[in-house]
This record gives C-alpha cells, sequence and structure tokens, in this order.
C-alpha cells in the first residue's frame, strides 16, 4: 500500500488526476508550500504574542501605576497572578470546545475576545476592576495559544511542520522584546492626558492599550482563514476538507482549483468507528459542545495515552517552572544588577530605562535563537533538540553564580531563557504530533495548564528561596533543566512523525 501511495502521489505532482481516495498527509502536502502559507505565518506571528503580553503587562506597570491604583505589595502579588489564575481556571473547557466545535472559529472569537478585555482594563481606575478584568483576560487567552499549534500543523505537511511551529516561537521572543520597548517608550514619561469625567490617561494606561493590539489584528485577520481540512476530515466533513484542500493549491501554485489532483479522501470516521462524541456536528449548540469537552478529558487519562500524557505534563511543569520563575523575575534581577554598579533606583514613578534595555537584549536573543532553531529542528527533530537546549540552559543558570561581571551575567541569562523557551516551544510541537486530532488541543491546553501552575508556583516559591541563599533558585532551576533533559529522552517522537 505504502509503495502504491508514493507512485500515485509522484504521478500527481506531474498532474495526473489520482483515482483511488487519499489520506490527510497526502493532500495537504499536495498543495505544496506557498502564498497561503506564508500568510498563515503571517497571522501567526502576532498570534504567538497574545499569551506573553497578556501574562507580562501587569509586571511592567506595577511599579508605576502602584500609586493610582493604591496598590499594596500583595496587590502586585496578585495582579501578576491573576492571569495566570484565569488560564487555568479556562484550560479544559477551551481544548475540548476546539477539538469539538473546530479550530478558526473559536480561535478567531477567542482572540479578539481577549484584546477587547485587555484594552478595556487600561481604563480600570479601581483595583477591584483591573482584577477582574486581567482574570477574564486570562482565561480568554488560554484558548488561542493551544487551538494556534494545532491549527498550524494541521495546514502543514510534515516536510514543514516543525519548523513552522517553531516559527511561533519567534513571536513568543519577539514579544518578549516588544514589551520593554513599549515600556522603553511609554513608562519612562510622566504626561497626562484627560479625557473627560475626570479619568486622565497616562502613560501606564497607553502602554496597556498598545498590549492589546497584537490580540485585536491577529483575531481579525483569522477572519480570512477557513476551518483546517484536518478537523473537517475527522469529522467526516469530506466535501468541506476537499474544498479546503483546493483553495490552499490554487494559491500556493497559481493553478485552477479543480486542477488539484485529489478527487476524493479516505473516511477517517469509518476508519476509526467513530465514537458519538467524534461524529458531533459543529452546528450543535453551545452547551452539548461542552458537555462533550468534558468527555474529551478522558482518553487522555487511560490506556493508551496515559504515559504519553503525563510524560508531556512533567516535561513542560518543569519547564515552565524553571522558565517563567526566571522571567518574571528579570526586573528585580537587573534592578539588583543596577544596584550592584551603585546606580541608584528610581524613587518615583518614573522606571530606569537601563532595565528595558536589559529586557529588550533578552528578548532579541531568544528571537535569534528560534530563529536557529527552526532549522535545528529539522536536523536533528524535537527530542534531540530539547535535550541539547535543557542541558545547556541547565549550565548557564549554574554559571551565573560565579559571573561577577553584569555584562556576563545579562549574557547567560540571555541565551537561559533563550534555550528554555525553544524547548517550551518544542515541547507543543510534540504534542500535537504524538496525539491525535479528536485529543490534540485538549492535550496541549492541558499541558500548557500545568506548565501554567507550575509558573505561578514558581513565582511564590523564588523569593522565599531568595530569602534564604541568593544562589539556591539559581541552582534549583538549573537542575529542573538538567533533569528534564533525561526526562525528554523518554518522549516518543522523532522527526517526520506524520499527524494522527
Amino acid at each position: 500500500m505504502r509503495k502504491t501511495i508514493k507512485v500515485t502521489v509522484q504521478e500527481a505532482e506531474e498532474g495526473k488526476p489520482l483515482d483511488e481516495p487519499v489520506d490527510f498527509e497526502t493532500a495537504i502536502s499536495l498543495t505544496g508550500f506557498g502564498k497561503f502559507n506564508y500568510m498563515l505565518l503571517l497571522v501567526a506571528f502576532p498570534a504567538a504574542m497574545v499569551s506573553v503580553f497578556d501574562t507580562t503587562t501587569m509586571a511592567y506597570i506595577l511599579p508605576v501605576a502602584q500609586c493610582d491604583l493604591g496598590l499594596t505589595n500583595l496587590d502586585k502579588g496578585g495582579l501578576n497572578a491573576i492571569t495566570y489564575a484565569g488560564m487555568i481556571t479556562s484550560a479544559f473547557m477551551w481544548g475540548g470546545l476546539s477539538d469539538t466545535l473546530g479550530r478558526q472559529r473559536l480561535l478567531r472569537i477567542s482572540l479578539i475576545v481577549d484584546g477587547l478585555l485587555a484594552l478595556a482594563s487600561a481604563f480600570a481606575v479601581q483595583l477591584w476592576a483591573m482584577f477582574l478584568l486581567r482574570y477574564l483576560v486570562g482565561f480568554t487567552v488560554c484558548g488561542p495559544y493551544a487551538m494556534l499549534m494545532s491549527f498550524l500543523a494541521e495546514f502543514h505537511s510534515t516536510k514543514y511542520r516543525s519548523r513552522c511551529i517553531m516559527f511561533t516561537g519567534i513571536g513568543v521572543a519577539t514579544a518578549n522584546y516588544l514589551i520593554p520597548s513599549f515600556a522603553l517608550a511609554l513608562l519612562t514619561q510622566t504626561w497626562g492626558l484627560e479625557v473627560g469625567s475626570g479619568l486622565v490617561l497616562k502613560p501606564w494606561n497607553v502602554f496597556i492599550m498598545a498590549c492589546s493590539l497584537p490580540a485585536l489584528l491577529a483575531g481579525t485577520l483569522m477572519s480570512f482563514f477557513p476551518e483546517t481540512p484536518k478537523f473537517l476530515m475527522s469529522k467526516g466533513r469530506n466535501g468541506e476538507a476537499l474544498a479546503v484542500f483546493r483553495k490552499v493549491y490554487a494559491l500556493n501554485t497559481g493553478r485552477s482549483p479543480d486542477s488539484y489532483p485529489v478527487q476524493r479522501l479516505v473516511d477517517e470516521l469509518e476508519l476509526r468507528k467513530a465514537s458519538v462524541a467524534s461524529t458531533m456536528s459543529v452546528h450543535q449548540s453551545a452547551i452539548q459542545g461542552l458537555k462533550n469537552a468534558w468527555l474529551q478529558m478522558r482518553p487522555l487519562f487511560v490506556m493508551p495515552q496515559l504515559p504519553k500524557a503525563v510524560l508531556s505534563f512533567s516535561i513542560q511543569i518543569l519547564c515552565l517552572f524553571s522558565m517563567n520563575t526566571i522571567r518574571l523575575w528579570l526586573p528585580q534581577i537587573f534592578a539588583t544588577m543596577e544596584d550592584f554598579e551603585n546606580i541608584p533606583s528610581p524613587k518615583s514613578t518614573v522606571a530606569n530605562s537601563r532595565l528595558y534595555i536589559n529586557s529588550i537584549i533578552v528578548g532579541v536573543v531568544s528571537a535569534l535563537g528560534y530563529s536557529c532553531a527552526g532549522q535545528f529542528v529539522n536536523w536533528l527533530g524535537y527530542r534531540t533538540l530539547m535535550m541539547i537546549c535543557f542541558f545547556s540552559s541547565g549550565a548557564f543558570g549554574i554559571g551565573v553564580q560565579w559571573s561577577t561581571n553584569t555584562d556576563l551575567t545579562l549574557a547567560m541569562l540571555s541565551l537561559y531563557l533563550a534555550l528554555v523557551g525553544i524547548c517550551s516551544t518544542c515541547m507543543m510541537g510534540v504534542v500535537v504530533t504524538i496525539f491525535p486530532t479528536s485529543l490534540r488541543t485538549t492535550a496541549v491546553s492541558l499541558t500548557m495548564m500545568f506548565g501554567r501552575i507550575a509558573a505561578l508556583s514558581g513565582n511564590v516559591i523564588f523569593p522565599v528561596l531568595l530569602d534564604i541563599s541568593c544562589q539556591l533558585p539559581f541552582f534549583i532551576v538549573s537542575g529542573v533543566n538538567i533533569a528534564n533533559a533525561a526526562f525528554t529522552r523518554l518522549l516518543p517522537v522523532t522527526k517526520g512523525k506524520t499527524l494522527a
């Protein structure tokens, strides 16, 4: 059978129609790679930034908005954590809904709603309103990132899939230096603009507005894309899937949609002897969708998916624990570095620009790292690349303890975060590869949910460990990464894996 398919694909690439039904991998490979894929990656770029903007915005405005909002230290910690709390509580819902109702529609809606909520929080003048809006932002943003991974995977063939998923990491890294760039431009200012009814817009209000733009832009552009053909095939909607394949083929090749060589697609429902949940129509009610969403999780916690799920969750828990603990404490670490060089800390609501410049450098290094990783992942595969990056990041984390030069410390921290960030993105690529279509977004959502719980816990534990010893937190996060290098060896994934 494999030999026959190979021959017919070769014939199809020469323009001959295929008489036999073909599977998804064959059909998507025949669409080629061109204009459609570039447009999709262009939209994925701001979409990948959204979760970073949403989780990091508060960390930058707390020092300059503390007087306006009347913040105590406890309030500051709460505002940093509240977005993660929203993400954690909605992880089950988004994954299940996406796997039952589809990627594109929910991705578009959730991005736009997230952007509007983030924009509204810029006008919050009372602390309770800020807490509520940032919680809702977290509740909403949990969906887009998980769905984006599945959306990209299901529009690319095996040849390009890994590289395109890694491309989202460049968006994440870009967000990590765009945010401090916005902060450098705005939060170092002291002006105020009265807009009526006693409301005065200050630089931190405008900063929050700017941070809502990626979600609004990505959600609007996502309206122009169709549902993924893989999802449509998994629901038995082969006619719609074939129409999508033809559209992608026409955009990529410049030929007529009618010249697309695939005439029929395999019936995945028949092949899988699908359950009632998998045959659910996209037009059923949202309530029924939620009921089925709860059922979506169950297969992940029984054989044969249980070992893969536990391993994926564990690696991502340790990965995001080590990455976000350091990432969200960077301003404090850089402030300590400034004090070490006898540069006075700012005493007003104007932030020291040096802190933001250091954060920009970290983001640029991460972006460069992701750019290189996009090529290395094709050569090495997810597993080998993750093992190298986890071990190397652990070495840099330990090396920071003996650095007495602030520039060297900045370099080590930049490389540390770049390498761990690459591992986190690779892990999402692993998850969308090793789990079947009906569980894919649910698995991504749960993986991220457990990772965010770890990130939340890490930011609570870090200052406690710091009080015990300045070196202890760095040794712990570095040890976690080295342990993860060993755990990654157990992943059941190799390069070239096809989607189930």
